[in-house]
């Protein structure tokens, strides 16, 4: 038990420390972020990023999981308000000077260091906001936080994450889970520097963007996930996919269980249908508003 609470105490110490970095401001503290707070502010992720309210970094654990760190550079509690799903891609700068804004960080106008940051090797990688007890889709009660018009977003349209609160000068933490988009490329690990973007900069496959929203229902297979990644991203056939190896040495451990396979195929039907609906509400609308053009009278 004393063993146990020791590696505790030492985990929480190199992550404050590593938190703090080399440079000489040490305000930030490592704590688990709040529930939505309604006396305060709410900002989006990625505006609120750009804007400098917020800085971001995140840390891959291996293909499957991430960290999310997020320091609240204000003077006052702030409500997060996440997207849907995320993507991120891989750098080369180091990270140092977090809370100064050096490179490795995502600051003010979503640029990541200067100048000398070009795309790593490694595999992109992307998932869902997941909070704990959200509920998924549009119609939940800390989805739709902060829209103006405070009525219920269109089912299948734009998709909102959970909200957090993240107290002033301090440093909130989630846990992510993660699929690859690149097939064949080394897996994230630790020590790389990766950088955080909407989803749809980084996927230009709309099936895939759908495919990461659709993650954020713990009930999705995380294998299953990541075949379907792999087969809408990278145009992994099935064939190809059953035939994947968890180890060459040992031919007869397959990657894929055939029950993840199957489910796969289920996610990539699911993720093709929300497209084809999303592209016939979209002709519906845009019909919709040519026929009111029409009948508004010339002056």
């Amino acid at each position: 038990m004393l063993l146990r609470f020791l590696c505790a105490a030492i985990c929480v110490a190199m992550a404050v420390t590593d938190v703090a970095g080399a440079g000489e401001s040490t305000r930030g503290k490592l704590k688990c972020m709040g529930k939505f707070n309604a006396d305060d502010k709410t900002v989006d992720f990625f505006p609120a990023i750009e804007k400098g309210q917020i800085r971001v970094r995140l840390i891959p654990r291996n293909a499957r999981q991430a960290r999310l760190m997020i320091d609240n550079q204000t003077e006052q509690p702030l409500n997060v308000r996440f997207p849907a799903a995320f993507a991120a891609v891989p750098v080369l700068a180091q990270w140092k000077n977090w809370q100064q804004g050096g490179p490795g960080i995502v600051g003010p106008n979503n640029q990541l260091g200067q100048g000398n940051n070009q795309p790593g090797q490694m595999q992109q990688i992307g998932g869902p906001f997941q909070g704990p007890g959200n509920p998924v889709g549009n119609n939940g009660p800390l989805m739709n936080i902060g829209n103006p018009n405070a009525q219920p977003l269109r089912p299948g349209g734009p998709m909102f994450g959970p909200v957090f609160n993240i107290a002033p000068e301090n440093i909130g933490h989630m846990k992510l889970d993660t699929v690859c988009l690149d097939h064949g490329k080394p897996n994230p690990r630790p020590k790389a520097k990766y950088e955080i973007r909407p989803v749809e900069q980084v996927c230009q496959k709309s099936a895939v963007v759908e495919l990461l929203r659709m993650m954020s229902d713990p009930k999705v297979d995380r294998q299953a996930a990541q075949a379907a990644a792999w087969h809408l991203n990278n145009g992994k056939t099935w064939k190809q996919l059953a035939d994947m190896k968890k180890n060459k040495l040992l031919p007869v451990d397959p990657f894929f269980t055939k029950q993840e396979l199957a489910e796969a195929q289920l996610l990539v039907d699911d993720a093709n249908n929300a497209v084809a609906k999303k592209a016939e509400r979209e002709k519906q609308e845009k019909a919709h508003s040519a026929s009111q053009m029409a009948t508004i009278p010339e002056l």
